[in-house]
């Protein structure tokens, strides 16, 4: 019986395949397609996600406004419009945190718009950012001796500040300093 049924096989493969071609793989592949096909669905909308003008400005915090003016400038840019609404790539976010972050090292928005690519991907420039950072680390020595200045004065044993050496010298440091910024 299973040599019946083994032969009915072949010739139903011989018929589906032809005599030429090799059977057992072609058979393997007959196989493999029937248990493993998978119905194919087809989604025609995009899954790439673009933010309009008021959804980036409330996950950002930043006004639509100031959205605006730094396209307007520049330093951000959209990529059409959803009626009347700019539209956003999601890459805008990453560049939103960086403006934020070379504003809160003191950068105009020049100097950050030279920051990024004409792509807007972003090109720091490591030493800039070093002279940056040593100006950060003078103002932060100056004002920790503005801190420790105002602590004596506030603390001082003198009768009158004008009496303490050490307030006399505090106010010739200051306007030595005074001056060095003005030049």
């Amino acid at each position: 019986m299973q040599s019946v049924l083994r032969q009915r096989g072949r010739a139903e493969r011989v018929k589906r395949f032809g005599p030429s071609q090799s059977l057992p793989w072609r058979f393997f592949l007959s196989f493999v397609e029937r248990s493993f096909s998978l119905p194919l669905q087809v989604n025609l909308r995009s899954t790439v996600k673009f933010l309009d003008i008021g959804e980036l400005s409330k996950q950002t915090g930043v006004p639509p406004s100031t959205l605006r003016y730094y396209e307007e400038i520049g330093l951000i840019r959209s990529i059409g419009r959803h009626g009347l609404r700019r539209q956003f790539d999601t890459s805008v976010l990453t560049q939103l945190a960086l403006i934020s972050m070379g504003k809160l090292a003191g950068f105009s928005l020049r100097e950050i718009k030279d920051m990024f690519a004409k792509d807007g991907s972003p090109q720091v420039p490591r030493p800039e950012l070093h002279r940056c950072a040593d100006a950060l680390d003078d103002q932060i020595h100056g004002l920790k001796r503005l801190r420790d200045a105002l602590r004596h004065v506030a603390e001082c044993p003198a009768t009158s500040h004008m009496n303490c050496s050490k307030f006399q010298r505090l106010m010739q440091f200051s306007l030595r300093a005074a001056a060095a910024q003005n030049r």
